[in-house]
């Protein structure tokens, strides 16, 4: 499977709290939608009974994705909050259930059945962590769809890659990265930018080649990637990248304004940041701003403000809140931190390619685990460290959380989540540190993603989002306790 690093790893743009609940579910949600091809009039999101889903979808915001993007809303659509209020009052009716999927159902298996005022379709897919998602069946039929490319719904064709049966006969799908001179019934726009080209390194030990041979950083090899996969030249894939930081900005602000919806947190960055500046706290320095910064996200991605998937929701503190501080604490310019951004998109690439970015999987080591390890190879790259530096310093931050669970309390993405974020951001200019100062890292980074992978396979469903082990089942945390269905 191919990865970009703006689609999948800084990126996609989501609302929060989550990529895998918040954000995919939102994609699915619009996808269905083009593919019923016909008025909404009622749906029917039916979860995994043993799945997180099942578990945190009120509390994560799945409900209110996946029928804003059934209604065909823009992500950016302010009246997200209210989308389901919003679909009774436009006539569409909207149920969640939960029933058992099968065996094998992935964690994060939906089927949602559509009935519009000429067809009805039922489609069944999954979202696999960080944003991206899989359709697999239409009507009963299998297909493979990824939101990555032009669908065009047409008759049959010589072209088609599957088809489905709805309103009385057969629709064929045809798949392109670049739009097709096609007579077809609907054309669907991809969901991701579409990736024309090919991947010129998918592991550490590739990419280190590469870097070596040409004499280019880690940052220069992810840019290089990025702009050959997306057929794109390498300065309109670096001014994506900009836009990028530049959303990141635009979520410290609005978690530092203090206009937030927490369900069990009381927002505290502007006030740690406020102390910080007064010199009023025990060390301070930029390890606690970036701290401070990277809460500050989690507090407007928990308000289901936009953010930047790094590489997932309930991560995307940690490169912002890092970024931010290079630019305010040692003078780098927006692109000299889009360029350090491609390095960390390098490392979070290797996870993804080696990995996973979802916690249900995995457990919170690929997500802010995997955002740790993606920052401290930002910040050696932002000081000009070299490629094995910087993939040094990424593993040794994976190395120190190995076996990290994922146990939201009641289901949130709050505690521990935000200051989980603040520590992976705070610790990247340590790890930096320690490899630059000359500290020898024993385990490559390849190495220790799988074995990441490996503890994260081993770990009970209790410990993989579900809310029920960990911290989410202290005695004070119980009260927070989520209900199912």
């Amino acid at each position: 499977m191919k990865l970009s690093i703006l689609n999948h790893v800084i990126g996609p743009v989501i609302r929060g709290p989550s990529s895998s609940h918040t954000g995919a579910s939102y994609f699915i949600g619009k996808l269905a939608r083009a593919l019923l091809s016909d008025d909404l009039l009622e749906a029917r999101i039916i979860f995994d009974v043993k799945g997180s889903y099942a578990r945190v979808y009120r509390q994560e915001a799945s409900d209110l994705a996946f029928v804003t993007g059934l209604l065909g809303l823009d992500l950016a659509d302010e009246r997200f909050k209210r989308s389901i209020e919003l679909a009774e009052e436009l006539g569409v009716k909207v149920e969640f259930s939960l029933s058992d999927l099968g065996e094998g159902a992935h964690p994060n298996e939906v089927v949602i059945e559509m009935r519009g005022r000429e067809r009805e379709l039922v489609a069944r897919a999954r979202s696999i962590g960080g944003g991206m998602f899989e359709f697999l069946e239409l009507n009963g039929s299998p297909v493979k769809l990824t939101g990555e490319e032009y669908i065009y719904l047409v008759g049959e064709s010589e072209g088609a890659s599957h088809s489905f049966e709805s309103g009385g006969r057969r629709i064929w799908i045809v798949k392109s990265a670049e739009p097709l001179p096609i007579e077809s019934e609907r054309v669907i726009e991809p969901v991701f930018l579409p990736m024309k080209g090919e991947e010129i390194f998918s592991s550490g030990s590739e990419v280190e080649r590469l870097c070596e041979r040409e004499g280019i950083s880690l940052g220069e090899a992810g840019l290089r990637y990025e702009a050959e996969l997306l057929g794109m030249s390498e300065g309109d894939v670096l001014r994506m990248m900009i836009e990028r930081y530049r959303i990141m900005k635009r979520a410290i602000e609005e978690g530092l304004r203090g206009e937030l919806s927490l369900k069990v947190l009381k927002p505290s960055a502007s006030t740690i940041l406020r102390k910080l500046e007064r010199g009023e706290l025990a060390v301070g320095g930029p390890h606690t701003k970036a701290a401070a910064l990277s809460m500050a996200v989690m507090h407007a991605c928990n308000s289901n403000a936009l953010v930047v998937a790094a590489p997932t929701g309930g991560s995307s503190g940690t490169i912002p809140g890092v970024s931010a501080t290079l630019e305010e604490e040692f003078g780098l310019s927006e692109e000299e931190i889009a360029r350090s951004l491609f390095a960390a998109g390098v490392a979070g690439l290797i996870i993804g390619k080696r990995a996973t970015f979802a916690a249900e999987e995995a457990g919170c080591q690929v997500e802010i685990g995997a955002a740790g390890a993606m920052a401290s190879a930002m910040v050696v790259e932002a000081f000009n460290g070299s490629c094995r530096q910087a993939l040094d310093a990424a593993a040794i931050s994976l190395q120190n959380i190995v076996g990290m669970v994922c146990d939201p309390v009641g289901g949130f993405v709050e505690v521990p989540c935000h200051t989980r974020n603040a520590i992976a951001a705070s610790s990247a200019f340590v790890n930096a540190d320690l490899i630059i100062g000359g500290y020898e890292n024993p385990i490559p980074f390849d190495e220790t993603v799988d074995a990441i992978y490996s503890v994260g396979k081993m770990m009970a469903w209790e410990l993989r989002c579900t809310a029920m082990g960990g911290l989410a089942i202290c005695p004070s945390a119980m009260k927070f306790k989520p209900k199912m269905g």
